[in-house]
């Protein structure tokens, strides 16, 4: 008895120990994780920042750090107390979109939520999504020549699908549109989804043509966003910082 008396009693102490010890450490763990957010923040929402050089420290940070990124951008907006002013969006836009006299300070936050978010995407398995979301944050159009995109399209049942009709036909060429359901490749609906397509006959070859446009106001939002975004619905309710972008997609087959 007395020897199952000494064992709880020596268990008993060894937690009344450790678990502030324990505790502490993670606290400290935290406070330094927030601390080297805040780094960055202060680092990279600066006018002097880069698009490139948010991409590259981003890209070094954890799911959980990108997480952060994004909790803390959300932060200091609303403490900046910024309102969005309503309106349409379109090409012709300042680069401030629908913000009425903000800052560069606000305009780079903002950047560098939806770049956090783009990388979280990515690392979970949404790349092509990431991609199409980063040229829009950064106001560009998407050229690809026989890359990510093409080789994902190659694998969807839909474009195989209309390839062998196409192969069949006799045509020298046809054009049409082309949807990506969700239930095949879950990215290329997100990032695509409704797309027009050009298939051309060369030599012995198939040349393939797509075109779209990336508008973030068209995507079908859905539990696996907001399940690995933190303030996923902050983030759509500030989607206005992305511009409607074109999306060229080009390759071949034999």
């Amino acid at each position: 008895m007395k020897k199952v008396v000494s064992i709880v009693l020596c268990i008993t102490i060894l937690i009344s120990i450790s678990g502030p010890t324990l505790a502490h450490a993670k606290n400290e763990t935290n406070t330094k994780q927030v601390q080297k957010i805040e780094r960055i923040l202060d680092k990279l929402t600066q006018k002097s920042s880069t698009p490139k050089e948010m991409i590259n420290v981003l890209r070094s940070l954890s799911n959980a750090e990108l997480n952060m990124v994004i909790d803390k951008c959300k932060e200091r907006i609303e403490a900046k107390g910024e309102k969005r002013v309503e309106g349409k969006k379109g090409n012709n836009l300042p680069r401030y979109g629908l913000l009425s006299a903000v800052d560069d300070y606000t305009y780079f936050t903002l950047t560098l939520a939806w770049l956090a978010a783009a990388d979280i995407a990515e690392s979970v398995g949404y790349p092509l999504s990431a991609t199409l979301v980063r040229y829009s944050v950064l106001g560009l159009d998407y050229y690809e020549q026989s890359g990510q995109f093409s080789a994902a399209i190659m694998n969807s049942p839909s474009f195989t699908n209309l390839l062998s009709s196409y192969r069949n036909s006799g045509q020298m060429s046809y054009s049409g549109s082309l949807i990506f359901p969700k239930n095949e490749i879950a990215d290329l609906f997100f990032s695509l989804h409704d797309v027009s397509i050009i298939m051309s006959r060369y030599y012995n070859s198939i040349v393939i043509n797509i075109s779209d446009k990336f508008d973030f106001e068209y995507w079908e939002y859905d539990d696996v966003w907001v399940a690995m975004i933190n303030n996923w619905a902050w983030l759509c309710q500030n989607s206005y910082i992305l511009k409607q972008k074109d999306v060229y997609i080009a390759f071949s087959i034999q």
